[in-house]
């Protein structure tokens, strides 16, 4: 995804950041396999609570799939 970041907008980079020999910042990937270069204009803080909700909602539907599994069962049972 494209966007325009504003000059003095503070970016969150994750990869590999080196110097050019005329001192511009370069930023890539990881040299390893599946690491990838991430830049985000959210901070590393934000984007750790981003993921604890997500995790946290998938915590509860899953919750919600085993109580409605256990309800049926019941019902099946009752009937």
């Amino acid at each position: 995804q494209e966007i325009v970041v504003a000059p003095g907008d503070r970016l969150y980079a994750l990869g590999h950041a080196v110097r050019s020999q005329d001192g511009v910042l370069v930023l890539r990937a990881g040299s390893g396999p599946g690491q990838e270069l991430f830049i985000s204009t959210f901070s590393e803080a934000d984007l750790q609570e981003i993921a604890r909700d997500q995790i946290r909602k998938l915590w509860l539907a899953a919750a919600m799939v085993i109580a409605l599994g256990a309800l049926g069962a019941v019902l099946i049972a009752l009937s």
